[in-house]
């Protein structure tokens, strides 16, 4: 992240690069510890089946929904490095992350990759898609 935009940012988290760091960051903004990273992917996994028909119309295919709810299971060892497979991808995983949470999530990723995004609660993520449409 650049220097100049640290000021701006409410918190910055430095966590185990295992492969489960995403979860662990999510963990450490909602209260939880880093070790809690399997309890955010069960309630990740609980707000993917819970909105079953909502995620599948936002995927667009029930094969991309369960590919995605397999992704969130946590690997046989959660201890051990967690195999790409695992890994949480915000394109895919930030607006389960939002609406799980009830907060936006942004990833902002260094300029030579120039790629940003803003995910929100489903049901802003909805309307969007059909005013749009």
């Amino acid at each position: 992240m650049p220097k100049f935009m640290r000021p701006y940012i409410e918190g910055i988290v430095d966590v185990i690069d295992d492969g489960h760091c995403e979860f662990r960051a999510i963990a450490e903004r909602v209260g939880l510890t880093e070790e809690s990273h399997v309890m955010v992917q069960r309630a990740l996994i609980k707000e993917l089946k819970e909105h079953r028909n909502k995620y599948i119309e936002v995927y667009a295919s029930a094969d991309r929904y369960k590919y995605i709810l397999d992704g969130l299971h946590p690997p046989k060892n959660p201890s051990s490095f967690a195999p790409p497979n695992k890994w949480l991808t915000l394109p895919d995983m930030g607006h389960i992350v939002a609406s799980c949470y009830n907060r936006p999530v942004v990833e902002m990723t260094t300029l030579d990759i120039e790629v940003s995004e803003t995910f929100f609660h489903l049901e802003v993520r909805i309307r969007l898609i059909r005013k749009a449409t």
